[in-house]
């Protein structure tokens, strides 16, 4: 993975490049590492229980984790907190930097040291660099520093909803949410009286994906400050 020093250069190039509030800056610094020394984890099923392990950084997708943070950068902005914001922020560049990475064959011969290490060398030419990349480690940087823009200039052009309007749309998606619910509970207690199998599986699907689902004005009134949405199958580290 990106040592610190690259992790927090492209971070503050992105954020010069798009005029990223001055306030967020400290905490987008410290979070931008933070992942690697307070993880988040993923819930696995194991034979007999359910435990959490630390969320794997490469060759996995980590777009719910970098979606949460870019939420709760939201969350905290409307809220007026832009240290925590900065930090939130931070810590989705840092999996979009992680996954940009090029991990194959790095675990043989050391390659993995050589690599980080070329990136460390070129970050400070790094406008330079990615005009005509060249390599693994140049194809690796220029590509996390280009997501890392795209996900800060998303942050700078998302409109700010007012809490009120926050409010009332964490009560429509509550709305739509359990009115499925009720109607698909409904609809499998009738297949259970009626001896429909395929009524009862039908159904039985349906609810658990309704328990589940997650109503886009959740996300909504996440941004806008009134409530936090954490994943499914997760247990994040910053709340």
């Amino acid at each position: 993975m990106p040592s610190w020093r690259v992790h927090r250069v492209l971070a503050l190039l992105a954020a010069r490049e798009v005029g990223l509030p001055q306030g967020l800056i400290e905490g987008l610094l410290r979070g931008v590492v933070e992942p690697d020394v307070t993880p988040d984890k993923v819930l696995v099923a194991g034979r007999r229980r359910l435990y959490a392990k630390r969320a794997r950084h490469h060759g996995v997708s980590n777009d719910a984790l970098v979606e949460y943070y870019y939420n709760l950068a939201c969350f905290y902005r409307a809220r007026g907190d832009l240290y925590s914001a900065g930090r939130a922020l931070g810590r989705a560049a840092h999996y979009l930097q992680d996954a940009a990475v090029k991990t194959r064959k790095w675990l043989i011969f050391d390659v993995h040291d050589e690599v980080e290490a070329e990136m460390g060398r070129l970050v400070g030419s790094l406008p330079h660099v990615c005009s005509r990349p060249a390599g693994d480690a140049a194809v690796s940087l220029c590509r996390a520093y280009a997501d890392t823009v795209q996900l800060f200039r998303r942050f700078v052009s998302e409109p700010v909803v007012d809490r009120a309007t926050g409010r009332r749309l964490l009560w429509r998606g509550r709305l739509k949410k359990w009115s499925a619910v009720a109607a698909l509970g409904s609809a499998l207690v009738a297949s259970v009286f009626a001896a429909l199998a395929w009524g009862l599986l039908a159904s039985a699907a349906g609810l658990y994906l309704a328990l589940r689902w997650t109503p886009g004005e959740y996300v909504a009134a996440m941004r806008a400050g009134v409530h936090r949405v954490v994943p499914l199958g997760y247990v994040t580290a910053m709340e």
